[in-house]
């Protein structure tokens, strides 16, 4: 079996075990419920979530991040092992096939990623902000089609936010979405540097 496959395997199985226990675990050590405050060393599963972003760093990005720096080419195959990994989806709760990280450890995963190569990393992780609104906001239906698709396989969404003046202040968006007499929904705006739009 592939070493990266294995490892995610293990990691989720693990993840899933220390979710089951309760949240409480998974942010305070054992050994802080008798003291006196919060204890903010790492847990076993935090640490092995690190390693394995090492490993994966090591032996995948930084080595290949020179060509890609040169050559402008998406790093597809880099981020379809991440997405194995469970890398690209560790955000996505686990009813909808994700691990249901919390955002400690994804910011994590993020921080070694982006050690390796940030052009790479935000590759790798900029699924996140197409993956969101549906997590937060999406209806059970959405939730399913969607998410369910990113975690069936190593597909990208779009995201689209910045618009000609005011950059990406999601507050100041003009474009608005709008119901038309035949009840289909009509997007009106002006937008750009839409994020994974080659890739989705």
């Amino acid at each position: 079996m592939n070493p990266f496959k294995l490892a995610r395997s293990s990691l989720a199985s693990a993840l899933k075990q220390s979710l089951a226990v309760g949240s409480s675990k998974r942010y305070v050590s054992e050994t802080a419920a008798t003291g006196s405050g919060p204890w903010f060393d790492l847990s076993d599963d935090q640490k092995n979530i690190i390693d394995l972003a090492e490993k994966f760093v090591k032996e995948e990005i930084i080595p290949k991040a020179p060509h890609h720096d040169k050559t402008g080419e998406y790093p597809m195959d880099i981020v379809k092992k991440a997405w194995e990994l469970g890398f690209v989806t560790n955000s996505i709760p686990q009813q909808y096939g994700g691990m249901g990280l919390p955002l400690l450890d994804h910011c994590m995963i993020e921080e070694k990623l982006g050690y390796g190569c940030t052009g790479i990393g935000t590759a790798i992780s900029a699924n996140t902000l197409g993956q969101a609104p549906v997590i937060l906001f999406g209806n059970e239906e959405q939730k399913k089609e969607y998410l369910g698709r990113l975690t069936a396989e190593p597909i990208f969404c779009a995201y689209a936010v910045t618009e000609p003046g005011t950059g990406s202040d999601v507050a100041g968006v003009k474009t608005r979405a709008e119901k038309n007499a035949d009840g289909d929904w009509v997007l009106n705006g002006n937008l750009k540097n839409t994020l994974n739009y080659l890739q989705s």
